[in-house]
């Protein structure tokens, strides 16, 4: 049987800041050295981000929104079990 090599990384786009100062969040899906990325429609101020985490810093709604998100993510990329690509 054949294994995949599947990663996760949600980083930010710091440099591409939007017109309220908010940077993008965006998710990389790597299988087996295939990358995909996709853009999670959400900004985030940058110092709300801890980059060695990949998560969200703060305590309100929208962090800990944004880090269940995240969370479940990981989750389904951990429970794939078929071949993806």
């Amino acid at each position: 049987m054949e294994t995949n090599r599947c990663t996760v990384r949600v980083f930010i786009r710091g440099f591409r800041l939007n017109k309220d100062g908010r940077a993008p969040v965006l998710l990389r899906l790597t299988v087996n050295g295939k990358r995909w990325d996709s853009a999670l429609k959400v900004a985030i101020n940058p110092d709300d981000w801890d980059p060695i985490k990949e998560k969200a810093t703060g305590e309100d709604s929208f962090s800990n929104l944004l880090n269940e998100t995240i969370d479940s993510l990981n989750l389904k990329t951990r429970q794939l079990k078929s071949p993806i690509l």
